[in-house]
């Protein structure tokens, strides 16, 4: 515990990491030249320092979850920052328009700074950011309707006011207007929706998360982000999505869970590019989230998407150098499919790989469960982060592939069936069982296994899993309308 104000901090300080920091701001006397890092997060601070501060050799700047910040410093003397962490700034209502001389900003997180209403519009003009997230900014977006209004009515603006930099949302509006569209309700109540403005601009940009931002069109300008990699869109009020999606060749990450209004799905990207990077440790992941849309029409057809788009994946792995790849799909599905050979009700199945583990034709595994989530009040335990994961055991030990969606009762869908299919490469493969296992001495008995933390009101059902060894000569004969040849119990997509 702290009282009072801190006076001093070393000039030959390198990297400040405080959690809880309890101080409105950093010493007025705080010489930082030689600061590269300043992580703050949960701190008390309000404002990091006044005016401008030189700051040559920051680049990471997280003050993460300091709900009381209310006003981000001048960044003109601070050149090299490429991070900048906001996530949970509730107090924070706008981003100083210095921002925008940051010519090396690579990552700038937002997320849930529920009170933001505007950005600078030069923001759009840093080629170098890579990863923007605005996700948890309903006014942000709200925010735009009332400049919809001015700019129409420019009478009803003070020019000088409009000039200053400190209007940026304005010039947004006005720049990209042919790209917006706007659907309001009658009823006061309801929230208003608002199409996201084009970020065609951002050239590099590769993770944009846009989740419950409450927007009702995706415009058809996203195909032009030709190095999006990861793209959340989950929890908004859109219907469907544009044709554009099938541009981003990059994309590896596509994640749509709670899209209550979505009906009708667009073709996905061809996997002809190589992934550019590695992520950590040579790993290779792509995922496609479709959890919770209700209103999507013919559900049994996204199986054949689905699974057509994995087998790109499948390719795109098999051309590429990076061993270990994991795919990660869910999809609105009441059965397992045919093609996986070994199915077994419940949530587990046992696995033996001694017979086929020598065979350098294997590429990996594929696994799968089919769950549901049923309404159940008598469920008063709230676990700190409700959950659904697939993975390997043997006995009591495992581990498990924790699957990122938000199993909330006031957002889930209840009784609506899901297919989860995960592939596993075998270099992958290995490195789980060994990890469950310690070592590949003794695998008799492992398990494919389904590991569920239960939410609050809710029960997750795993009804039934099932998994297929995958071959080389497998992605030549792989067909999704081939799956259901000759199965009578499982009704055909097509």
């Amino acid at each position: 515990n702290f009282s009072g104000s801190l006076n001093f901090l070393s000039s030959e300080l390198g990297y400040l990491y405080w959690d809880k920091y309890p101080f409105t701001s950093l010493p007025s006397s705080f010489q930082a030249y030689k600061l590269v890092e300043l992580t703050l997060r949960h701190s008390n601070i309000r404002k990091l320092w006044e005016g401008t501060k030189s700051l040559p050799n920051l680049t990471r700047i997280d003050l993460s979850c300091s709900k009381n910040l209310n006003m981000m410093p001048n960044f003109e003397e601070t050149p090299n920052l490429e991070s900048l962490d906001l996530v949970g700034c509730i107090k924070l209502v706008k981003i100083d328009p210095s921002i925008g001389t940051l010519r090396r900003l690579s990552r700038l997180n937002l997320k849930n700074c529920t009170n933001l209403v505007s950005i600078p519009n030069n923001i759009f003009g840093l080629n170098s950011l890579e990863h923007l997230d605005l996700s948890g900014c309903p006014n942000l977006f709200k925010n735009l309707l009332d400049i919809q209004s001015q700019i129409e009515h420019p009478e009803m603006l003070d020019n000088k006011e409009i000039s200053t930099q400190y209007q940026p949302t304005s010039f947004i509006y006005k720049f990209l207007k042919p790209h917006f569209r706007y659907l309001t309700f009658q009823k006061p109540e309801d929230s208003v929706g608002l199409l996201l403005p084009s970020l065609s601009r951002l050239s590099c940009l590769q993770y944009l998360d846009l989740s419950f931002c409450n927007l009702f069109q995706i415009p058809y300008a996203i195909g032009l982000l030709h190095c999006l990699e990861t793209l959340y869109l989950g929890g908004n009020n859109f219907v469907t999505l544009p044709s554009s999606l099938k541009e981003l060749s990059k994309l590896k990450q596509l994640n749509l869970q709670h899209c209550k209004r979505l009906k009708y799905f667009p073709e996905l990207p061809s996997k002809t590019v190589l992934p550019v990077r590695k992520t950590c440790f040579g790993r290779y992941s792509a995922g496609l989230y479709i959890f919770d849309c209700p209103s999507l029409v013919e559900m049994e057809s996204y199986f054949g998407i689905a699974f057509s788009w994995m087998i790109q994946l499948l390719q795109v792995h098999m051309q590429s150098e990076i061993p270990r790849t994991d795919i990660t799909i869910v999809i609105p599905k009441t059965q397992i499919p045919k093609w996986f050979s070994k199915q077994s009700v419940g949530s587990s199945i046992s696995i033996d790989p001694s017979s086929i583990m020598h065979d350098k034709n294997l590429i990996g595994i594929a696994c799968c469960l089919t769950f549901v989530a049923h309404d159940n009040p008598t469920n008063l335990k709230e676990e700190l982060s409700p959950y659904i994961g697939l993975g390997f055991k043997l006995t009591q030990s495992g581990i498990y592939r924790i699957i990122p969606i938000h199993f909330e009762k006031d957002l889930v869908t209840v009784d609506l069936d899901h297919l989860l299919l995960i592939f596993f490469s075998r270099e992958e493969f290995i490195d789980l069982v060994s990890r469950a296992t310690d070592g590949w001495d003794d695998i008799s008995g492992i398990e494919l296994s389904a590991t569920v933390g239960q939410p609050f009101g809710l029960h997750l059902e795993v009804k039934n899993c099932g998994y297929r060894w995958i071959f080389k000569e497998d992605l030549e004969e792989l067909n999704p309308q081939k799956m259901y040849k000759g199965n009578s119990s499982v009704q055909p997509y097509y």
